[in-house]
């Protein structure tokens, strides 16, 4: 049943070209420590996006970071590593009605070191500058695993440059 009801939602979507989308703002871009981040999705399909998850990528530094959730309705947020170098935090939503949401104005977060030390926002993968409320890409929107909006970062490009990291190799006595 649970395929069934991602299938009816992918075909609903599908129907509705670009009925799904993210829009971000920086209401920090002067602030070296901080960035004050503006999330709404987007919903024009008519249909409810059920366990929907909405990803922000940000880059890792040695320094512990903090993700401050000042409006956040109805979502719960949590954090995860990639690898040493990427992180994201993510908002699970129940689910997103049609319309925006969770409302105009959208959620409201920080992301900042836990020393308040400045950081390099920039390299953020899903960071975008705009002087408002703007579509971005890069933010990442799912519906259990189902991508409906944004594209992922592939880990691997993202390492810091000059770092290579190799794994799953084995050499032979032959190698």
């Amino acid at each position: 049943m649970k395929k069934l009801n991602y299938m009816v939602l992918a075909m609903a979507l599908a129907s509705h070209s670009f009925a799904v989308s993210v829009d971000f703002y920086d209401e920090q871009q002067n602030n070296p420590s901080a960035t004050g981040i503006r999330l709404r999705i987007n919903n024009d399909s008519n249909v409810p996006i059920n366990n929907a998850k909405l990803r922000y990528y940000f880059h890792r530094t040695s320094l512990p970071y903090v993700v401050d959730g000042y409006y956040i309705p109805n979502a719960t947020l949590s954090t995860n590593n990639v690898n040493d170098t990427l992180a994201y935090f993510e908002l699970d939503i129940p689910s997103v009605p049609a319309g925006y949401y969770p409302d105009i104005a959208g959620f409201s977060l920080a992301l900042h070191n836990n020393d308040w030390s400045s950081r390099d926002k920039s390299r953020d993968y899903s960071y975008q500058t705009s002087s408002m409320l703007m579509e971005n890409t890069k933010v990442v929107l799912l519906s259990g695993d189902n991508v409906l909006f944004g594209e992922s970062p592939n880990a691997q490009t993202v390492l810091e440059p000059g770092i290579l990291k190799i794994s799953g190799l084995k050499f032979s006595d032959s190698a």
